[in-house]
């Protein structure tokens, strides 16, 4: 009965516990952040859309009904999250619903209002241009029939103010103002001219009103679709929706509260409980407190002895690696220091070149400004087209864009080759990886010589025979050393005009890899001694003899063979078989070296 009651009581806390983590789990700030990522969104559709109804009041000059079509459909696909999917704002409390309908409402009265609105800009616009035409042929007209110069400036005058008043989307007070005044002076300067001038001054004049009627329409137009708050209505969603995120923050925090005093409860339940076991076991924990402290003693000790044994292996390899390393580095700073060099030097022309291309930039932007400004005069126009246009001859930006093109891809080419040195050397520093990955061991092979192509004489032969081989489950930067190894002993046994052969091939249910050289060659008794620690044929100080002692180890430990054959002044051969995959000790396959080796070749 007391086991059934503890069962029911752990249950019910338990139950407990998992309702006050979940209430103060409640609240998703990544959720949140996607939302108001959401409503953003709709805000920059919804100026997108207004920015492409304004561009199509002059559709003359820019079409941006394909623009509008498409923020349309954009904004239609983005309204439908508002409804239902994870990001759904509907249904989180009556506030944010009240809020949503609002908005729905107004975005639909304005896409109801965009419905008809191309068909009657279409038609305004072309009134427009019609009277622009007219305005054109009879301005014409009068510098035909007029020769007096203060006509003619009037004239010019009043057409530059129309044509900006007329491809204006929304014409200021100024350039409305500017159209009157300067259609006002030249009325008044109409009726000291001809007859003939009059009458085609009075269709002018008529064909201007036109022109001012189309474009009010126009500019209505735009207006009433602009007038729909849609953007003030998203901001009330908005904060409706911030402040149901809020409340929901709260009431976290509250759980929370209650979580932590729940939780330290049930901690002091836990101690007391603890207390009453420990006291429950005290007896029994004396009997065995001797026999436990001597077991952990051992225990102690065997670890201290396995940490100090894996410690000094590992530094050996370290240390071996390393000292490789440091002999390669005089070789690989050279090789990244000649491409850094010229990628530095392409980036100052580069530099030098863009400071050109900005002034023909701002020679060009001073000209559009000035024609772009109401009361700048024609010469000062074209005194600035002209500079720019200067500046460009002088500077020749397409020529000069197809000459940085090529030297950012030489620039390109150096920092590739700069990176591809680099992570074979950091490929090459790393003791961290596991035996368990797949690796191409012709990536290796090449890799390898490319990290040793500094220590091999200028004139020695490489010459490698990669066969079609299947990735095998090792240690990258392990086997990486142990090629290492052999490569590099294989360069300092040569002498002039010597020769390497790198092969590989699949074998023997795994995947052999053999390094022979037409050196010196080994004795017996060398051969026989090659793979023990600290063994070396090199003067004190020039080697350490852990090399190929550390190479066999590593073979050893993927379940693999190391194998040597050499013949005295002909050459040797390494020979290295590993498995396709880790397997257990005792299940990998004996590695049979081939008896068809090119030492034979090299000997005759």
């Amino acid at each position: 009965m007391r086991v059934v009651i503890a069962l029911i009581l752990a249950v019910a806390a338990i139950g407990c516990l998992g309702f006050l983590v979940r209430g103060a789990l409640s609240v998703d700030s990544d959720l949140h952040v996607q939302r108001l990522d959401l409503l953003q969104k709709i805000a920059n559709l919804d100026d997108g859309l207004d920015r492409a109804v304004t561009l199509e009041i002059t559709s003359a000059l820019l079409d941006s009904r394909k623009q509008r079509s498409e923020l349309s459909v954009k904004m239609g696909d983005t309204l439908e999250h508002l409804e239902s999917g994870p990001l759904a704002l509907r249904g989180l409390n009556p506030d944010v619903d009240a809020a949503l309908d609002v908005f729905q409402e107004k975005i639909g009265d304005k896409f109801g209002l965009a419905f008809d609105f191309e068909s009657k800009t279409n038609r305004g616009t072309e009134r427009l241009i019609r009277s622009v035409d007219s305005v054109t042929a009879f301005i014409g007209e009068l510098v035909q029939i007029s020769d007096d110069r203060q006509v003619l400036k009037r004239i010019r005058n009043l057409q530059y103010a129309l044509t900006t008043y007329s491809v204006s989307p929304k014409p200021s007070e100024i350039i409305s103002s500017t159209v009157t005044q300067r259609t006002e002076d030249l009325r008044q300067l109409a009726e000291t001219q001809s007859a003939e001038f009059q009458r085609v001054a009075d269709k002018l004049f008529d064909s201007i009103r036109d022109v001012e009627t189309d474009k009010t329409e126009l500019v209505q137009l735009l207006n009433d679709y602009l007038g729909i708050p849609t953007a003030a209505s998203l901001q009330a969603l908005e904060q409706a929706y911030i402040a149901h995120h809020e409340t929901s923050v709260e009431q976290a925090k509250q759980y929370q509260s209650l979580l932590a005093g729940y939780s330290a409860v049930l901690l002091l339940v836990l101690v007391w409980l603890g207390i009453r076991l420990r006291r429950s076991y005290s007896e029994l924990d004396q009997a065995n407190e001797t026999l436990e402290e001597q077991v952990q003693e051992r225990t102690r000790d065997l670890s201290q002895a396995l940490d100090n044994l894996r410690d000094s292996q590992a530094q050996l390899v370290q240390s071996e690696k390393m000292a490789s390393l440091g002999q390669m580095v005089a070789g690989v700073a050279h090789e990244i220091n000649t491409p850094l060099g010229y990628a530095r030097s392409n980036g100052e022309i580069v530099r030098e070149s863009l400071r050109a291309i900005h002034g023909v930039c701002e020679a060009q932007h001073r000209a559009l400004e000035l024609m772009n400004t109401p009361d700048a005069s024609e010469e000062d126009i074209a005194q600035a087209i002209q500079e720019a246009y200067s500046l460009e001859s002088q500077t020749q930006t397409s020529a000069l864009a197809v000459d940085l093109d090529n030297l950012l891809n030489d620039s390109e080419h150096g920092l590739s080759h700069i990176a591809g040195l680099v992570e074979s050397l950091k490929d090459f520093s790393r003791v961290d990886r596991s035996r368990q990955d797949l690796y191409d061991l012709n990536q290796g092979v090449d890799t390898t010589l490319r990290m040793c192509r500094n220590h091999i004489r200028p004139d020695t032969r490489v010459s490698k025979t990669l066969g079609k081989i299947p990735e095998i489950e090792c240690s990258p930067s392990q086997i990486n050393q142990v090629l290492m190894n052999l490569i590099t002993n294989a360069a300092q046994a040569v002498g002039e005009n010597g020769r390497i052969f790198v092969h590989t091939r699949e074998e023997n249910g795994g995947v052999s890899v053999r390094v022979l050289d037409n050196g010196s060659g080994m004795t017996e008794e060398v051969r026989a001694q090659v793979f023990d620690p600290f063994y070396t044929t090199k003067p004190v100080g020039e080697g350490t003899g852990l090399g190929l002692s550390i190479s066999y180890r590593i073979v050893e430990d993927h379940g693999g063979e190391i194998t040597v054959k050499s013949v005295p002044g002909k050459g040797s051969e390494f020979a290295i078989w590993l498995p396709l995959r880790q397997q257990k000790e005792g299940d990998a396959v004996p590695f049979a070296a081939s008896e068809d080796t090119a030492l034979a070749g090299m000997a005759s």
